[in-house]
């Protein structure tokens, strides 16, 4: 998709211009594009290792086919070293469940994961001033989601995911005045919370007391059931 046609079909051409978060006068964020979809958001970012000729170009092979949809195949001096993709865990790849925009350029401000995480999740770019030991100055879409949608839906309802812990956690909410923690997403990474001293304090989770096997069993019903299309059971 081209930028133009992103920004057209998003309905942000006005909000690109202000410093504030642009509201319509309904109170939407964004304009309506018809009946909502599902009531979830996934907001993927490629970054941190993939590269772009190998993730969205394809240069050799459709690697990831859980999230772009196409046929292609692996490049034969890789092939014998990668293993059987699984199936996509919804049944298709995400791309056909979203928007995949490859035409994306960094414009100014710093480059490097945490500013790139900043100028994504805020909308805005950042500066010299912005620093790892505040949170940033503008909204982060989890503030926005959670602040202008009715019913206000609770932190258990905005979650986000990166490889490291890092001082990511620190982009979870921003300082601007009538934002901020009260709207804040919770931060995971699975490579810091699922680790050998884990696993030796929490023992083996994969045996529970039965009421602890209880609410395992409803935790497991409320993350499945945010990959179910809307109207089904």
């Amino acid at each position: 998709m081209q930028r133009r046609t992103f920004v057209k079909h998003l309905g942000l051409t006005a909000a690109a211009s202000l410093a504030a978060p642009y509201l319509l006068p309904s109170g939407r964020l964004y304009a309506a594009t018809g009946s909502r979809k599902v009531n979830h958001v996934v907001f993927c970012l490629f970054a941190g290792g993939v590269r772009r000729r190998e993730s969205v170009e394809k240069a050799e092979g459709n690697l990831m086919p859980c999230l772009l949809e196409g046929n292609e195949s692996i490049s034969v001096d890789i092939a014998h070293d990668i293993h059987a993709f699984p199936p996509p865990p919804a049944g298709r790849p995400l791309q056909q469940m979203g928007t995949l925009f490859k035409n994306f350029r960094y414009s100014q401000g710093p480059t490097g994961h945490f500013y790139g995480h900043a100028a994504a999740i805020t909308g805005r770019y950042t500066d010299t001033t912005f620093t790892r030991r505040r949170p940033p100055k503008y909204p982060t879409l989890f503030e926005l989601y959670r602040k202008h949608t009715t019913p206000s839906p609770g932190g258990l309802n905005a979650w986000w995911v990166t490889y490291e812990n890092s001082l990511y956690p620190i982009l979870n909410y921003s300082t601007y005045p009538g934002y901020g923690p009260a709207y804040s997403a919770n931060h995971l990474a699975p490579t810091a919370l699922f680790t050998r001293q884990s696993g030796q304090v929490l023992g083996n989770m994969a045996e529970f007391h039965p009421e602890e096997a209880a609410l395992v069993d409803q935790i497991r019903t409320f993350a499945d059931s945010q990959f179910r299309p809307a109207g089904t059971a």
